[in-house]
């Protein structure tokens, strides 16, 4: 499964473009949030890399749903707009 390791950190490093620009939506300090989540899923991607490559498939499925559930309630919450 040499094959996943790779989909799974190209995959990741494509939903930084969404964790990139939502700043057009979020604050700045919602940004700070966003990032330091997508950077913990980095770390997590790395630990995984070696001792589950399965499951490094999964990070990119997390980014984006964590994604869009802090987006959608800090839309609810805060009322964040574009």
């Amino acid at each position: 499964m040499v094959w996943a390791r790779w989909v799974g950190l190209v995959l990741f490093i494509a939903t930084g473009f969404g964790y990139a620009v939502s700043g057009l939506v979020a604050p700045l300090w919602g940004v700070l949030i966003l990032w330091a989540i997508w950077l913990g899923l980095a770390m997590l991607l790395r630990h995984w890399w070696k001792a589950s490559p399965g499951m490094v498939l999964v990070v990119p499925v997390l980014a984006v749903g964590l994604w869009a559930t802090v987006m959608y309630l800090g839309d609810v919450v805060f009322g964040w707009t574009a």
